[in-house]
């Protein structure tokens, strides 16, 4: 008997615009179902002077089965007013957010429903009359993506800087100063003792070198408002020697 959880999955809903390149939609329609997909095109399925929305809904409602909803990114099918694919869009990600597949036939921003979903660009193949061989390559792609034997690659700018600028290693860096960080328990143990003590000088000086002056200095000026009433005063030097100072005030 044939798997019938593999025949739901071959299922195919083909959302797009009507206006823009709905040849496109025709031609993955023939040659998916050449693959052995069952696809949902609404110019096929919907007669003349027919129910629009029955059809259209009862097509969508077959995805709570299995299948893809895969839609063709234009201008036209993303624009946001007066626009029907983006009511198809919205009810697939609510429905069957995890077989969604955009693709993006000319360059445009997919809609904000699917934003986070990572679309598949074809557009080197359009038009695929004048670029088959790179639409068929194409084509091997989507078969793939649809038969959940590859993911779509990730689109992203900032993966693509992270593939060309290889980030710095600072593992060794950051070993080779470990061994010497000491923390600053035994600071504020120093300061506690000079808190405490009856007779001890009105001035606590702390030095330390490069680093140690942003959260350190704070946390200590913390530590010493929550003890008592202190001036607190720090003196740092930048990379160019000049002198900077900063100071944190609690009461007289």
């Amino acid at each position: 008997m044939p798997n019938q959880s593999n025949e739901r999955n071959k299922y195919v809903f083909i959302s797009y615009s009507h206006h823009e390149l709905p040849e496109v939609a025709r031609r993955l329609k023939t040659d998916l179902e050449a693959l052995g997909y069952e696809v949902f095109l609404d110019i096929d399925r919907i007669a003349a002077g027919g129910h629009w929305d029955a059809t259209l809904n009862e097509g969508l409602q077959r995805l709570k089965d299995g299948g893809w909803f895969v839609f063709l990114m234009t201008p036209s099918s993303v624009r946001q007013s007066h626009n029907f694919c983006l009511n198809e869009v919205t009810w697939a990600s609510y429905h069957t957010r995890d077989a969604i597949l955009p693709l993006r036939l000319v360059p445009c921003e997919p809609p904000l429903a699917i934003y986070t979903i990572q679309y598949y660009p074809i557009d080197d193949a359009i038009p695929i009359e004048e670029k088959e061989e790179r639409y068929l390559e194409h084509l091997k792609e989507i078969e793939a993506f649809l038969s959940r034997k590859k993911t779509v690659p990730v689109q992203d700018e900032r993966i693509r800087l992270k593939q060309i600028l290889q980030p710095m290693e600072f593992e060794p860096k950051r070993l080779a100063v470990l061994d010497r960080f000491m923390g600053r328990e035994w600071v504020l143990d120093g300061v506690k003792k000079w808190l405490q003590a009856p007779n001890a000088p009105r001035i606590f000086r702390i030095g330390g070198g490069p680093g140690t002056t942003r959260t350190n200095p704070t946390s200590i000026g913390s530590f010493i408002r929550s003890h008592a009433n202190s001036l607190f005063v720090w003196k740092t030097m930048d990379v160019n020697s000049k002198a900077r100072s900063s100071k944190m005030k609690n009461g007289t």
